[in-house]
């Protein structure tokens, strides 16, 4: 099976290499069929100037790719979505009597794959989903706990002024809360949590996918393909 470089269609740059990585690592497990790494494949397409997201709509360009590797199927994937969610709830004394507040951060990823015949130039098979990840974190507030917050303390604890307060580590660069993010500053980038979130969104939604991969097409640990 060839594997060919996945389009990536989100604002975050990388989460196309991304879900690719974790879906060849998930298949090559399966230990059902060899495959053509994607290095290759992507290597071949360049020195014939072609689009890798070409491939699945030009039945010539998928027998050439079968003939020059001598595979018979061809995979081909997208990511399609990518979500950063990060809140910051009011703040409130907890049941052991401390003030804090809970900082939720989420992060979604959404992925495509196909799996196309060559010979025909047919979608063999075809499955899209969605991953997602999340934590809901509670930080400690400098606040007596027997001390009932007061209107004016409260007033400077507003959302915008509890980043500070955030429980993180010490390289990690948050803003303050939004409800999506639509900015283009990917978190994961400066945020231990979100990039750990990223990674376990990937690891979900490929794992969706493959799942439902090995379940159409009867491939097994050590078995063979039943796909024509």
């Amino acid at each position: 099976m060839a594997v060919i470089p996945f389009d990536n269609q989100t604002q975050d740059p990388a989460l196309g290499a991304a879900v690719q990585s974790e879906m060849v690592d998930q298949i090559s497990q399966l230990n059902a069929v060899p495959l053509v790494d994607v290095a290759q494949t992507g290597a071949y397409l360049k020195s014939l100037r072609a689009d890798p997201a070409s491939v699945a709509a030009n039945p010539d360009l998928m027998r050439e790719i079968a003939q020059h590797f001598k595979a018979d199927l061809i995979l081909v994937g997208s990511s399609t979505g990518y979500l950063e969610i990060l809140k910051d709830q009011a703040p409130q004394r907890s049941d052991d009597g401390r003030w804090g507040f809970n900082t939720f951060r989420k992060v979604s990823v959404a992925a495509r794959a196909q799996l196309l015949d060559p010979s025909s130039g047919s979608l063999v098979w075809s499955q899209k989903n969605q991953g997602y990840s999340y934590t809901n974190t509670f930080n400690p507030l400098p606040i007596p706990p027997g001390l009932q917050l007061p209107d004016q303390v409260n007033g400077l604890l507003d959302l915008a002024n509890l980043v500070k307060n955030r429980v993180l580590q010490k390289d990690d660069r948050e803003p303050a809360s939004f409800d999506e993010n639509s900015s283009g500053q990917l978190l994961y980038r400066q945020s231990h949590y979100f990039a750990k979130l990223r990674e376990d969104a990937t690891y979900e939604v490929v794992n969706a996918i493959v799942d439902d991969f090995r379940g159409h097409n009867g491939w097994v640990p050590g078995g063979k393909s039943a796909a024509p």
